[in-house]
């Protein structure tokens, strides 16, 4: 993970120099004709420019790479509906029809038996500036509750069986439960459920870690407050995963274990549930959408460069 931080900050880099480049040797004047300004003038304007007008230009590379990345799993889902069995340690897609091995759950805010659940319940809480001079205020999520839980299961794919055995990360709607129904059920849950501490699973990194490297397939967590108060603006979602239902899953696999295993490198594991067809148009829906802030991205550096040209840096900054 850092080293692919390290990369996209070095393509940054390598962007703005490029523009500050452009901008220097093509500075603008007020008319034709005119004499350029002093060299250190050029280069203080155009490093201003180009540092600027790079991030829109950053982005455009961060948007293809999610064009390519979707295109790719895309792929990789359909060899996988056909048999493909990846190599000990490879990261890839797990196509096929998923069944527990081990007791079901009871999904906290819908009562819906499964194999696996992943909730969260969260509200806006506006909260005063800190400044003195600014009488706005700030909006932050308040995690009321969240958590995950997997029961061992085996996903039986078209090149043989594995197990999943790390969390995952939903890739499809979530259900929608009225407000009064998950609070109702919320309550019968806590009173066998023992809470692990308030917020996300993010704020808590051994208690993540301890989840993470678990290898048994039985995996769960639970956070929250303790109450859900009927009179906030809740955002309630629900995912689950029944017995029997085809997923495709993206993440490591691990031979001695058997598996899907998580990624210490610091990819999510994805899952995706449905159809074959439904799969596929998820994944080049997302690619479209992509593409789409792509385009506009590069519409925004174009013009970027073009005020920089047109008004010049005297008139801007």
């Amino acid at each position: 993970m850092i080293y692919k931080g390290i990369t996209w900050f070095v393509l940054y880099i390598l962007l703005a120099i490029g523009f500050t480049v452009w901008f220097f040797q093509f500075f603008p004047t007020a008319s034709p004709g005119d004499a350029l300004p002093e060299a250190s003038f050029r280069i203080k304007k155009a490093l201003i420019g180009g540092f600027v007008i790079a991030i829109p230009a950053w982005l455009v590379l961060c948007q293809l790479s999610g064009v390519w990345l979707r295109v790719q799993e895309r792929q990789q889902l359909v060899q996988a509906s056909k048999g493909h069995f990846l190599a000990d340690g490879e990261r890839g897609v797990f196509y096929g029809q998923i069944q527990r091995d081990g007791p079901p759950l009871t999904a906290p805010l819908s009562q819906r038996n499964c194999l696996l659940y992943r909730y969260t319940v969260t509200h806006n809480e506006s909260r005063p500036s800190r400044l003195k001079s600014n009488d706005s205020s700030n909006d932050s999520t308040v995690y009321d509750a969240e958590g995950f839980a997997l029961t061992p299961s085996t996903i039986h794919t078209a090149s043989g069986s594995l197990k999943l055995l790390t969390p995952v990360t939903p890739k499809f709607k979530a259900d929608h439960i009225p407000a009064d129904q998950a609070i109702e059920n919320y309550k019968k849950f806590l009173t066998a459920t023992t809470l692990q501490g308030a917020g996300s699973l993010d704020m808590f990194p051994s208690l993540k870690s301890s989840i993470m490297n678990k290898t048994d397939g039985a995996i769960r967590y639970d956070l929250g407050t303790g109450q859900l108060d009927p009179t906030d603006q809740l955002y309630i979602q629900e995912h689950i995963v029944q017995d029997g239902e085809t997923v495709a899953v993206f993440g490591k696999y691990s031979a001695s274990l058997g598996g899907i295993v998580f990624d210490p490198v610091g990819y999510e594991v994805f899952l995706y549930k449905g159809t074959l067809e439904s799969m596929k148009k998820d994944l080049l829906r997302g690619a479209k959408w992509y593409a789409f802030g792509a385009i506009v991205l590069c519409v925004v550096t174009a013009v970027g460069a073009w005020v920089f040209f047109k008004y010049g840096p005297l008139h801007i900054w």
